[in-house]
């Protein structure tokens, strides 16, 4: 938790300066090893909306890429991490990515909770399940589709969680953004 405290105040800093997310992340890179001593790291996805024409510029230090739930059903990965971990080496180099979200669009991010999560059994929930889940919910609003998500993995596990879920989906409608965000 303090790791996430410390990351959570260096990256609010440094969005003040309006700087690109790849630059964010590199920063928060150097101030979080330094701080940390390269004994704690994060996973971020960092972003930045434009609420006007849907683009969306980000960065990706080590998290899983999100899904992007297309108003006509087809999910595609939002492609590889731009960067590695955060927090754990020295000089590393964050690229920023674009994509643009039309009207309909979802774009889902997740943790490693979902995919990793195994049965009493030992099975993965793994990407495909979470795609299937998604692709079947597609038309619900966020919040059912966060909510659904959570119930299904949870049911998966036999209400036994290893990991923590976390889950967001962000969904541009013709006039503004709404999405949501659970988290345990």
């Amino acid at each position: 938790a303090l790791v996430m405290a410390v990351t959570r105040t260096i990256i609010r800093d440094l969005a003040r300066s309006g700087s690109s997310p790849a630059d964010i992340l590199r920063e928060t890179n150097e101030r979080l090893r330094e701080s940390q001593k390269g004994a704690a790291f994060v996973t971020i996805f960092l972003g930045s909306y434009n609420i006007t024409n849907g683009r969306i510029v980000f960065a990706n230090g080590g998290h899983l890429p999100p899904f992007l739930v297309a108003r006509n059903g087809s999910i595609v990965s939002t492609g590889d991490a731009t960067g590695t971990i955060v927090g754990m080496l020295e000089d590393q180099d964050y690229r920023n990515a674009e994509l643009r979200l039309h009207p309909g669009d979802t774009l889902v991010l997740f943790t490693d909770g979902f995919t990793e999560a195994r049965s009493p059994s030992g099975e993965f929930y793994g990407s495909a399940r979470l795609k299937t889940l998604l692709q079947a919910n597609q038309n619900h609003s966020t919040s059912v589709l966060c909510e659904t998500a959570v119930r299904d993995i949870t049911s998966f596990q036999n209400d036994q969680l290893a990991d923590d879920l976390t889950i967001l989906a962000l969904r541009r409608n013709t006039k503004s953004l709404s999405g949501l965000f659970l988290g345990n």
